[in-house]
């Protein structure tokens, strides 16, 4: 895989073009992000591509190690997966959209959602463009068996369901919530939440325009930050938990 933890400079250049026209977008929707399962999703997707045509096997991260991988206490996560996040926290560092949200937290955030970033994880992961296989979807959101109720906003072009919404990719996104935060992380034209790095720039977006931009590390605004991800404070219990793990609190 060569190098997953490791960015290059036309990385950077060709994410950030792509993330400051997206930010420009979610800035204007931010009053909508809280109600996202509510929303009903428009009827195309000019833009987006679900999946890559196969090209080249090579990782868009780069092959020369020219930033320092990081290092956590305890944490064994799967290297592709490693990069993503790294990746996520580069790109939103270098064009300013960053409210302090780490590895960790992306980390942490990634290891509660799905199991990809385990080193038993079994699912293939793209090298070129991050892109899981088989696609990861959460549960159908039909109100049934305790689940929330949510009826489809996407026809099906994400969660390939055309009556119920459910979770997409590694992150976990609804449809609606994907079709506001959608970004291409990686500069391969896509805009996917079925690529690992697609989704965790999303995931980090995401987190900082809940608490608006506010430092994520003051007073509780990590909290307020994840619980926004998913309203269950056992849920913001356990993400923070894994966090400190991570960072060897």
């Amino acid at each position: 895989m060569g190098g997953a933890g490791s960015f290059t400079r036309v990385l950077r250049a060709r994410s950030t073009r792509w993330i400051a026209v997206s930010i420009t977008l979610l800035v204007l929707l931010l009053p909508g992000l809280a109600a996202v399962a509510a929303v009903t999703g428009p009827s195309k997707w000019a833009g987006d591509v679900v999946a890559k045509p196969a090209g080249k096997n090579v990782s868009p991260l780069g092959s020369k190690n020219t930033a320092a991988d990081v290092v956590l206490p305890r944490d064994e996560t799967r290297p592709r997966v490693r990069a993503a996040y790294e990746n996520a926290v580069t790109v939103a560092n270098a064009d300013g959209t960053n409210c302090g949200v780490r590895y960790a937290v992306l980390a942490a955030l990634g290891s509660v959602e799905s199991s990809l970033g385990k080193p038993t994880s079994r699912t293939v992961i793209r090298d070129y463009d991050g892109r899981v296989e088989p696609p990861i979807y959460g549960v159908t959101l039909s109100g049934t068996d305790g689940n929330a109720e949510v009826p489809d906003s996407d026809a099906g072009f994400y969660d390939d369901d055309p009556d119920w919404d459910r979770a997409v990719g590694p992150m976990q996104f609804l449809p609606s919530t994907w079709y506001r935060i959608k970004v291409d992380a990686n500069g391969d034209g896509t805009r996917d939440p079925q690529s690992i790095d697609d989704a965790a720039l999303g995931s980090l977006l995401y987190l900082c325009l809940a608490i608006r931009n506010a430092p994520i590390d003051e007073g509780d605004n990590l909290a307020r930050a994840l619980f926004s991800y998913n309203r269950s404070k056992a849920y913001v219990a356990r993400v923070i938990g894994i966090i400190d793990q991570f960072e060897g609190r």
